[in-house]
């Protein structure tokens, strides 16, 4: 196989110290039914290498970034069992040298479909929202990972609980941004900035009905 086969739910992130792109699992379709994946490939030279098929089981919906301060990839979370949506394990996983090493630590509630991004002026992964398919149920935590542990930070005037949001770090202000969303019944266009330990809702309009898809 010359390049990864059609997916959804991959993670992805761009190692900035070796200047490739790495991209790991997600589901696709196979004998009409979903199938996740745990291969681990990397884009460079403008073609794909796979690097590895071991490490984290075969998952969709995990959260991956790199951390500029360590030096590595690190992941956490996704869908396990053998349909779309399902149980979650609260792994963490670290992506150094092509080799994957699980982080032996207190692991939080399983989470998939969250939102994380790395906090340059703080050196730190920050984790937002996502759910338990299982049990149905949303989340809108917010948790730090920081010297090899997780924390979940209390915070005021919170986003309200969702998965699928789109998180991101801007350097110019030292601040992380977040926008959009959904809670299962609506989607949301609201954008959020998370700065000194405190989220403040930037803008938002009320949010719109969400089409059933059976999940």
């Amino acid at each position: 196989m010359s390049a990864p086969q059609p997916r959804a739910e991959a993670a992805m992130v761009y190692d900035e110290v070796r200047n490739k792109i790495v991209l790991f699992g997600g589901y696709t379709f196979q004998d009409k039914g979903y199938k996740k994946l745990s291969d681990t490939w990397e884009f460079y030279d403008n073609d794909w290498h796979l690097i590895s098929e071991d490490g984290p089981s075969a998952r969709n919906g995990a959260a991956m970034i790199f951390d500029i301060k360590n030096k590595v990839s690190i992941l956490f979370g996704g869908s396990t069992i053998d349909r779309q949506y399902g149980e979650s394990k609260g792994e963490t996983w670290i992506l150094q040298d092509k080799k994957w090493n699980k982080l032996e630590t207190e692991q939080p509630t399983g989470i998939y479909n969250s939102a994380m991004t790395y906090d340059i002026k703080n050196k730190r992964i920050l984790r937002f929202g996502g759910w338990d398919g299982e049990l149905r149920i949303r989340t809108n935590e917010t948790w730090v990972f920081q010297n090899s542990n997780w924390k979940r930070i209390p915070t005021s005037n919170t986003p309200e609980k969702r998965n699928h949001s789109a998180m991101i770090y801007d350097e110019k202000s030292a601040r992380i941004i977040l926008f959009g969303g959904h809670d299962g019944k609506n989607i949301f266009d609201d954008l959020w900035e998370f700065k000194d330990n405190s989220w403040k809702k930037l803008s938002g309009t009320k949010p719109i009905q969400r089409i059933d898809n059976n999940h």
